[in-house]
């Protein structure tokens, strides 16, 4: 008896199946056709844009997000190592060759205002909660980026789902934060942390790739999410491709000895007040009604050990 195990040859298997097992060619048709497909198809994109409530991506209008730090910085590191993890989480984002994209900060400010109001002075901003008490969210939560999204085309807002704020707020109250090599026992990497918050100001959701700057949980001493893995780069640069207006990032300056004074800056930024209809905000698993905007809030969580 002959039997496929017996024959090396691939056309000489082929012509006894037709020969012997007609449908079994149809099958084999079948199978060799859904191969090619699979092989000709884009790959799959494990990235993960934020969306409204609706369902829209969200992103900014323009390319530059201009942003300040909170003159407290952090209880656990010095200022200026604090000031300097920042700009070095807003640069990993910005140096990607195939994006514009700018994170660009523009300095320190005394105001810690997180959220936004329109027809007033917005700062998108970098705070730390060192206070348990100051502290809303879940406390397993590391890191949170409350951004606030157009919910509808209205006034400056020029498409569902721009942003029109952006502050990342610090749960210093639960975590020790670290600088540097090694990290603390027990701490947690503040650039790691950023890095990843950074990517939620540009409008990134959580990645299902685990070694992506964007996936969503961290262990105390992980790096991992300081340098973007090419999920995070695919994802900036297919939101925001070369040839993409950078716009002029603008921002109240800072003035004196590098502390903003917010009585000087009335009427320095460009007013993005939105007044929309009622929408969705999305907080924390509930659904409540809200005028004006969509508030969205994204955040990195330690990572349960197993």
């Amino acid at each position: 008896m002959v039997t496929l195990l017996d024959r090396c040859d691939h056309r000489a298997s082929f012509m006894y199946l037709k020969h012997r097992l007609p449908w079994a060619v149809s099958l084999f048709a079948i199978l060799q056709f859904l191969l090619q497909c699979i092989a000709l198809a884009p790959p799959a994109m494990a990235y993960e844009r934020a969306r409204t409530g609706s369902g829209e991506p969200i992103s900014w209008q323009e390319a530059c997000v201009a942003f300040h730090v909170s003159d407290r910085g952090s209880d656990d590191v010095r200022f200026t190592d604090f000031y300097g993890v920042v700009d070095q989480a807003a640069t990993t984002w910005s140096d990607v060759e195939c994006s514009p994209a700018q994170l660009s900060l523009e300095g320190i400010t005394d105001d810690e205002t997180v959220g936004f109001s329109p027809g007033e002075t917005n700062l998108n901003l970098v705070v730390v909660h060192e206070e348990p008490e100051d502290w809303p969210y879940d406390r397993s939560i590391i890191g949170l980026t409350v951004l606030h999204v157009c919910a509808e085309i209205s006034g400056d807002c020029r498409f569902e789902g721009q942003i029109l704020d952006a502050d990342i707020e610090l749960n210093g109250g639960y975590f020790r934060l670290s600088v540097g090599d090694p990290v603390a026992r027990r701490g947690f990497d503040l650039l790691n942390t950023l890095t990843h918050e950074m990517g939620h100001v540009l409008g990134f959701d959580h990645s299902s790739v685990d070694d992506a700057t964007m996936f969503e949980d961290a262990l105390p001493g992980a790096t991992n999410k300081r340098d973007l893995h090419q999920d995070d780069i695919d994802a900036l640069c297919d939101v925001y491709p070369q040839g993409l207006d950078t716009g002029t990032c603008p921002a109240p300056q800072v003035s004196g000895d590098f502390f903003v004074a917010l009585d000087e800056m009335a009427g320095a930024r460009k007013n993005t007040g939105c007044v929309a209809s009622t929408v969705e905000r999305v907080h924390a698993g509930g659904i409540f009604l809200m005028i004006g905007w969509v508030l969205l809030r994204l955040g990195l969580r330690r990572k349960p050990v197993m």
